[in-house]
């Protein structure tokens, strides 16, 4: 019994591991660790909010018998950690605030599901909306959290430095659209007066991992769109939140948007015929 419950906790571990690097598309469990030590000196209360969430829905959607194959690859878990990041940065440490991250962590397996059986039909993406979805819900009943100082430039290199470290034990590509994203973001927001950088990047990355190194083949053509696409990303999250005032954060809505927008539309024949 001892044994099968070790060999349980070590496949939890190796999910939920697995399940922090998807967050940025990376199926590498020790790429997924690597990526939330990256977390911790840029956002410490976001790491831990994404290390007990992940797991959480990681071991209920064993519990419940999902597909092992998915499961395994992290795909029950990445909503749970990136939800558990957004909660870190947007929401005072409350007790309310934990418990609520608690409750949303058992939720996300099966909103991550649903939302898969959507969209995956339509050969459409859910990236972040699931994530999206819980945060904005509790947006309406939690404290928000006091501005936090931004992190040192030490801090910053550190963080940047293992999350690409974890992207390129997954795949080179993942690390290489990653800093494709990164440049194209800084870009933009030098453009648009330096002002929401980190918001810019935070869309522009994924962005450009998504287009470049995920759902589409690699190809110069591929790396344009990548750029392109994690340009308007990145200008598009700075309208929102800079220029626009919304009531609701904006997060990686802008990400989301853009890249199911350009999923769909290389759907197109002709569109499709230019991005081989």
């Amino acid at each position: 019994m001892s044994g099968r419950l070790v060999r349980l906790d070590g496949e939890v571990g190796h999910a939920a591991a697995a399940g922090y690097g998807q967050v940025l598309f990376a199926e590498s469990p020790l790429g997924g660790l690597l990526m939330l030590l990256g977390l911790i000196p840029l956002a410490p209360r976001a790491a831990v909010g994404a290390a007990v969430a992940c797991t959480l829905a990681t071991a209920l959607a064993r519990l419940r018998g999902y597909p092992y194959a998915e499961w395994r690859r992290g795909l029950y878990g990445y909503v749970a950690a990136l939800t558990g990041v957004f909660w870190g940065v947007l929401f005072a440490p409350t007790s309310r605030a934990w418990v609520t991250l608690g409750l949303a962590a058992l939720v996300a397996p099966a909103l991550t599901r649903l939302a898969h059986r959507l969209l995956t039909p339509q050969q459409l993406p859910s990236v972040a909306l699931p994530a999206l979805a819980l945060t904005w819900a509790a947006w309406l009943v939690l404290t928000p959290a006091e501005p936090a100082t931004p992190a040192g430039w030490p801090a910053q290199a550190a963080g940047w430095a293992l999350t690409l470290a974890g992207l390129a034990l997954a795949s080179r590509l993942l690390a290489v659209t990653a800093s494709l994203g990164t440049v194209v973001g800084l870009a933009v927001s030098a453009a648009l007066g330096g002002v929401g950088t980190s918001g810019i990047v935070a869309n522009s990355v994924p962005t450009a991992i998504a287009l470049g190194g995920v759902f589409l083949a690699f190809s110069p053509a591929a790396l344009v769109v990548a750029a392109i696409s994690a340009a308007v990303a990145g200008a598009l999250w700075s309208s929102l939140m800079v220029h626009a005032g919304l009531p609701l954060p904006a997060l990686v809505a802008p990400f989301s948007l853009v890249t199911i927008a350009v999923v769909a539309a290389l759907r197109l024949p002709w569109l499709r015929r230019m991005v081989p």
